[in-house]
């Protein structure tokens, strides 16, 4: 150790206070960065743990993959593991008391359940093709009470489709369980078969839907006994994961003539994207994030040193007076960013890790709880977090000591020691305007050309505060920008079932009223819907250039189909009220247009409108079979972008146009319209689904198919998790950032005012009293603030319109500011800087005047 390192340590353990508050600033953007990268990692594991759980441990899945060809997939150098399944037949359930009248048993190879959306509540896996494993959902629905060790026998054969083919032949189509019942089905018997029950599973909602033809079934796969011409389907688990993944597949794919698919979520959480759009835009999202975290933590322990530098000034004229060098001085402030570094880094990855682990520990339960009965979130720490958040620290110190060590090392002898590069006499250059004066006093206009005199220290403190205004800003508008892309992508399902009433309006009305009934529902929600297809002409005039961009070649000229739900009278109101238009103006014959709509193009978002001025449109509604036939007119006063409870959350193609109304308005439309009828859709929440969904399908009306009901609420508690864990990660973000924020300020400001502990016992040793001590801090206060605001606000415009282009590229939403959070940042700057520098100046008035004019350090 040379004697220049010996001096910046003795002089670092003089001066403990500023020393200590660089070190607790480092240990803050250590802790910073550890924490977010342990977030990052946590939340990345628990969705990956949720889409396995969701979806299924698999990458790539390729379908009716010849069986002789399957050893191409099977043997391929990327494939760890892989789930082997033959379409095996289906089984009649004459008793099920569910419309689902049928098992649908497929065969898989041993080993492969590891590969589905499922868990074993009771017995084993199947391992031969008579031994069945059967669903929890289908015993509590169904009626069969059937137990591990039972043997069965069931009527199996094929479902299929009749249809005329184009030479006017009969051909038929056969149902495969990924089919929906919207079609008429015959049954055809192809002998029996005894299965002996060997498990109970928990299946997810992809494997065992309500709309299926039937439940789900799986038995034992013996691949020799398959005709020779038979096809399987595999699913493979990648050993390595990257783009290639995707060119590998569709080759695989066109070699053996099979389909290929590809699990995108766990793909994506797992950081393999095939959208170079979607992954440009991620990246510079991701880039963006970090950058907002770098600046932070580069202003945080940036004014330590640069603030500081004016008390070292002397030191630093004394070594060179004695001959010390520019690179020996330099080297001074480097080795002082080392020591701080050597001392805060380790203590600071530490910190981040207690404090996110001690965050989910008393969050933890929440989490769970809002993210349903997926895995438990849990702390994911790897070494290269550490390696990661050790080596961003070390940058980060490097370049807050860079600007401070340059200075150092240009700092002359005579200059250094005698103060003249902090502090410029000269008249002109400390004047102020008399305005000030006169508006706020003598000590405003001293702390103003205070300001000016110490303009290091000035510029620090104001770069401190302009840097925690655009870091405040940019953190609330980049979670604006996530939220509103990510309602983009989702369905917003905020239903458990989904019930569709038919039949006359007085049966609909008995049936309604029965569902409302139910025991444990917690909301129900009714809708009346005009079923028959609507259209309407619409002139050039009336469309919005959206709609002319984006509709369908041919649609241009009209707005083809419109959908009219009808609410009844409290729903209405309620509608209204979250639309901002007043229940008054909605007359009879009057409806809101839903706009704007979200249409996805591949993994494009786009928010367009299809009429150009909605108020005041009066939209002559027909039935399909054309203008000329009888029409009625509905007159739109406004549009809303709150859609109903049954839309979807994007649109794929830009043809129809959603309209809310009144029921008694879709009813006089119903009978102005021939061929039009009524129905009702009810949307049902309910903290156990499957009981309430028990409950309806027990009612007549169900097994008659007057009422379908569907049960989608592991789609909706999907959305649910996923956005909780938005939201969590969204809010936590914001914390963090307002926390280093606030530390950023308050550090800089307490420092600042610290190193004029001899100015200010000056102006009370000439006669200042402490009101006007405290008048001057505010008015600089005032000073700091407005200038940090004029400076800051349109930085974090120009960073928003930045981010905004950035999403662009994938989600096409108008430019917006989160202009509560302007007016918040405005608030708090005054805030936090006035009460600082009051607190501040607080301790400088109670310590003594004579030992406050000798004090050499802090």
């Amino acid at each position: 150790m040379n004697v220049i390192q010996r001096l910046t340590l003795r002089h670092m353990a003089q001066n403990k206070k500023r020393t200590l508050v660089t070190v607790l600033g480092t240990i803050v953007s250590v802790a910073m960065v550890t924490a977010v990268a342990i977030i990052a990692l946590s939340f990345l594991d628990k969705m990956q743990k949720n889409t396995v759980q969701n979806i299924g441990l698999w990458h790539t899945a390729y379908e009716r993959v010849p069986v002789k060809e399957a050893a191409v997939i099977t043997e391929d150098e990327n494939t760890a593991s892989y789930s082997l399944s033959y379409q095996g037949q289906y089984a009649q359930l004459p008793e099920s008391k569910d419309p689902r009248q049928y098992l649908c048993v497929g065969r898989y190879a041993p080993g492969s359940l590891k590969h589905l959306p499922l868990r074993m509540t009771q017995g084993r896996a199947p391992e031969r093709t008579d031994e069945l494993v059967v669903s929890q959902d289908f015993l509590d629905t169904s009626g069969y009470e059937w137990k591990v060790g039972d043997r069965v026998t069931l009527t199996v054969g094929a479902l299929y489709v009749p249809y005329t083919q184009e030479d006017g032949s009969e051909g038929r189509r056969y149902v495969t369980q990924q089919d929906a019942q919207d079609e008429e089905t015959l049954w055809e018997p192809a002998g029996e078969q005894t299965f002996t029950v060997v498990g109970i599973a928990a299946m997810r909602t992809n494997m065992e839907t309500s709309w299926m033809y039937g439940y789900t079934g799986i038995s034992g796969l013996d691949l020799a006994a398959l005709p020779a011409d038979a096809t399987v389907d595999i699913r493979v688990e990648n050993s390595h994961l990257s783009r290639q993944l995707f060119r590998d597949g569709a080759r695989i794919a066109e070699q053996l003539s099979c389909a290929v698919s590809f699990n995108s979520s766990l793909l994506m959480y797992s950081g393999v994207m095939e959208d170079t759009y979607l992954m440009t835009t991620l990246t510079t999202t991701v880039v963006t994030l970090c950058l907002v975290i770098l600046i932070g933590s580069v202003s945080l322990i940036y004014n330590a040193f640069a603030i500081s530098l004016s008390e070292r000034s002397r030191t630093l004229g004394m070594l060179a007076s004695v001959g010390a060098t520019r690179q020996q001085k330099r080297a001074s402030v480097f080795f002082e960013a080392s020591v701080i570094g050597a001392a805060a880094i380790p203590l600071g990855i530490l910190f981040g890790w207690l404090g996110i682990k001690v965050t989910f520990l008393a969050v933890g339960p929440m989490l769970d709880s809002l993210m349903g009965d997926g895995p438990a979130m849990q702390v994911v720490m790897n070494p290269w977090v550490a390696v990661f958040a050790a080596l961003f620290s070390a940058l980060v110190l490097f370049i807050s000591a860079w600007v401070p060590a340059r200075r150092a090392s240009k700092m002359g002898p005579i200059d250094a020691i005698r103060g003249n590069g902090e502090q410029k006499l000269r008249a002109r250059q400390v004047k102020t305007s008399r305005l000030t004066g006169k508006l706020f006093g003598f000590e405003a206009e001293l702390g103003l050309k205070n300001m000016k005199r110490s303009k290091n220290r000035y510029r620090a403190t104001l770069l401190s505060l302009v840097v925690s205004v655009v870091l405040f800003l940019t953190a609330a508008t980049f979670t604006d920008y996530m939220q509103t892309a990510f309602a983009m992508t989702q369905d917003q399902i905020q239903y458990d079932l989904l019930v569709d009433i038919s039949g006359t309006d007085e049966e609909q009305e008995q049936l309604a009223a029965a569902v409302e009934q139910v025991e444990g529902a917690d909301r129900i929600d009714r809708y009346t819907v005009l079923q028959g297809a609507l259209w309407t002409q619409l002139d050039e005039s009336q469309l919005h250039p959206d709609f002319k961009k984006y509709a369908p070649k041919g649609s241009t000229a009209s707005c083809p189909n419109i959908q009219v739900f009808g609410l009844p009278e409290d729903q209405l109101r309620d509608y209204c009220r979250r639309a901002g238009i007043g229940r008054g103006a909605l007359e009879t014959g009057s409806g809101i247009a839903i706009a704007p709509l979200n249409l996805k193009q591949e993994h494009n978002f786009t928010a367009v409108r299809q009429l150009k001025d909605p108020a005041g449109t009066v939209l002559y509604l027909h039935r399909e079979s054309g203008a000329d036939s009888a029409s009625t007119p509905l007159m739109l006063v406004g549009e809303s972008s709150e859609k109903t409870e049954v839309m979807a959350g994007y649109e794929e193609v830009l043809t129809d146009l959603y309209v809310v109304t009144s029921e008694e308005t879709a009813r006089q439309i119903a009978a102005a319209l021939p061929e039009v009828g009524l129905g009702t859709q009810m949307t049902v929440r309910a903290v156990n689904p499957v009981q309430v969904y028990n409950q309806i399908m027990q009612m007549p009306a169900a097994k008659t198919g007057a009422m379908r009901v569907m049960n989608i609420s592991d789609y909706g508690e999907q959305n649910r998790q996923v956005m909780g864990i938005l939201s969590v990660f969204i809010y936590g973000f914001i914390a963090l950032i307002t926390l280093v924020c606030a530390a950023n300020i308050f550090n800089t400001i307490s420092t600042g005012v610290a190193l004029r502990t001899r100015e200010f016992a000056m102006l009370r040793s000439v006669g200042m009293t402490p009101r006007g001590l405290t008048k001057m801090v505010r008015c600089e206060s005032l000073f700091y603030g407005v200038k940090a605001l004029a400076y800051g606000m349109p930085m974090a415009v120009l960073v928003a319109l930045g981010m905004y282009k950035a999403l662009e590229r994938n989600f096409d939403f108008g430019f917006m500011l989160p202009w509560t959070a302007y007016l918040g940042a405005a608030a708090g700057v005054f805030l936090l800087v006035g009460s600082t520098m009051l607190y501040a100046t607080g301790k400088m008035r109670r310590a003594n005047l004579v030992d406050a004019l000798k004090d050499e350090n802090l």
